[in-house]
Order: C-alpha cells, then structure tokens, then sequence
C-alpha cells in the first residue's frame, strides 16, 4: 500500500476556526521560561517514510506516519511540510480499502457513504489538530495531536494556552517538544524518575520546577552540588498528574505553558452526626456508616448542593467540619 502511494497537493481549502478561549495566563513567557532552563539539544536525526520500526520513539513513529501521508519511501526528498485534509482523507481511503481487500470483501465495498463519513471525520480532526489555523497540518501540530490523543489527555487544557503562545511565537511547540523527546532515553513516550534523574545528571536540565508559580533555573553550582534524584523527584511532584511517579507528555506540555496542578478532595459530612450508625442495625437490619453530605473542594472553595450549586470557603460551611476528607486527584483548570 505505501509502496504505491502518491503524494497529494491538492487542498479543500480552509477550516472555519473555533471562537478563542480566553487567556488564562501568559502561556508564552511560561515555556519560554522552561525551555531557558534547558541545555540546547542536537535535534533527532529523521527517519525515513516505511523504514523499520525497531528503536523508533513514540514521538519518532508518529512522525513517520505524517510522512507516510504526505509521500512514499521511494520520494523521500519530496516529503511534505503539510498535510491537507484531503490527503489524509485520501489516505485512510486507501487503508479502508486494504482492509476491505484483506478481508475478502470488495474493495468498492466502501462505497460513497463510507467516504463520506471519511471526510467528515477528517473535517473534524482538522478543527482540533489544526492550531495554526491554516488550512493545513504540520508535523509538530501532528505529533502534538496525537501525543495527547494516545494519553486521553483533555486537549483543552493544554490547547488553550498554547494557542495563545503559538501566536507570538510559532516555534515553541516544536522547542517543546524538541526537549521532551530528548529526555525520553526508553522511547516509551513518558518520562521516568529514571529518565528525569539522567537529564540532571548530564547537566540537559536546569529546571527548578515550582507547583505554584514560575520555574526558575538552577545555577551551575546548584546543579553541581545538588542531588539529580531530588531534582527528579521535584520534577514529578510538579508535572504528575495522574499519580504514575512518571512525566506525560500532556502533563508536560500543560507545566511548560504555565498550568500548575490543584489538590481537589471531597468533603463528607455525616449529618447524623454518629447516630445512624447506632440506630441503624436495629431500624434497618444492618449498620449504616452515616448519613453523607458532600462537598467538592478546590482552588479554596467548597462547591456543594443546596437546591442548587454553591459554594463557601473550604471547610467553613454550614455542616460544620467534616466527618472524612477524599483525595480524588489534582486539576490543571483555573
């Protein structure tokens, strides 16, 4: 199948852009902040359209797959900066077709509906992959794209302020993720305590990471005399979001651009204060822990229902103290 593929020129033209989400901050000067922090790194040398996939990092493979659309193995100096719509609509034509093949069925089988609902797939993938707003795809939007499908990321979070940096400078996103692919040493696509401990040791990070507001850099003595496992473990208690003790490529993007992550717990309130506990057995049969009010707490506020949403300062509503308190996990939204 790619031994035949064409390169495609044509263009549908551009996508209408989504209405912009407000500043939330200054994503910019917050990842120009991290990558000043970070010794220059010599790019990864590219691989070629089809080549083997043996050690290829993650980031590494889904840059081949742009090039696999945009051209062949046999025209590798004609690869594409861009990808249209129309040639990724073309290419998955082709995959369905091969698949259709492959599975005995003829391949006119895919049919005008099928290739429909192909191109308004595409469409749809253009609106979110599309940051430049150009009508076309390159490969640092495809690459960031489909980092954050694969971790099931919420793309907003991130997109956000890095739509607002892109506008200032258009390279950042290929700096950033420049520095994260030079970190991931196992090609898993997430960074380890092991990997992050390795940048520190080879003087590649100067990060001081802060979970509330600007990262500083370290100084050669202090990255001299520290200790590279300390750095590290900094490093994770910032950027880790999910609990894993690793690094996303996700959570990376959203502490470069200037998100810091937020405790958020539950607050429940036994509101019969120990009695259905006592009561219960004997009215019910069984024992009753309690009788639950909850309350959501982040950012300092108790969010709780009441006949309709509210909120009070954590710990300071009208039920009194809580009777236990929830970690349910952190937050990136402000």
């Amino acid at each position: 199948l790619l031994g035949t593929c064409r390169r495609r020129t044509a263009c549908l033209g551009t996508w209408p852009a989504d209405a912009r989400a407000e500043d939330f901050g200054r994503p910019l000067k917050a990842a120009a902040a991290m990558l000043a922090t970070t010794l220059p790194v010599a790019a990864t040398a590219s691989a070629p359209p089809c080549a083997g996939r043996g050690s290829r990092s993650v980031v590494q493979a889904i840059r081949d797959e742009f090039r696999e659309i945009a051209t062949c193995a046999d025209d590798i100096e004609a690869a594409a900066a861009f990808v249209s719509a129309e040639d990724i609509a073309r290419y998955w034509e082709r995959l369905a077709d091969t698949e259709l093949y492959a599975s005995g069925r003829s391949i006119s089988a895919l049919g005008s509906r099928g290739k429909q609902a192909i191109a308004l797939r595409v469409a749809q993938l253009m609106q979110d992959m599309d940051l430049m707003k150009a009508g076309e795809v390159g490969i640092d939007e495809w690459v960031h794209y489909m980092l954050l499908a694969r971790s099931g990321f919420a793309a907003r979070q991130v997109n956000v302020l890095l739509d607002r940096a892109l506008q200032k400078n258009r390279s950042i996103l290929h700096e950033l993720q420049r520095m994260f692919d030079a970190a991931d040493i196992t090609k898993s696509g997430v960074l380890s305590f092991a990997e992050i401990v390795s940048m520190y040791s080879r003087k590649l990070w100067h990060l001081r990471p802060s979970r509330t507001g600007p990262a500083k850099p370290l100084t050669e003595e202090e990255l001299v005399e520290g200790s590279p496992e300390e750095f590290a473990r900094e490093v994770i208690q910032a950027m880790d979001i999910n609990g894993d003790e690793r690094v996303s490529y996700p959570e990376f993007m959203a502490y470069s651009l200037g998100r810091r992550k937020h405790e958020v717990l539950l607050h429940l309130y036994d509101l019969s204060n120990g009695t259905a506990k006592n009561i219960s057995p004997w009215l019910l049969g069984r024992e009753l822990e309690g009788v639950w009010h909850t309350g959501v707490v982040v950012y300092g506020k108790e969010y709780y229902y009441s006949k309709d949403t509210v909120y009070a300062d954590a710990g300071d509503t009208s039920f009194g103290q809580p009777t236990r308190i929830v970690h349910l996990g952190y937050t990136l939204w402000r």
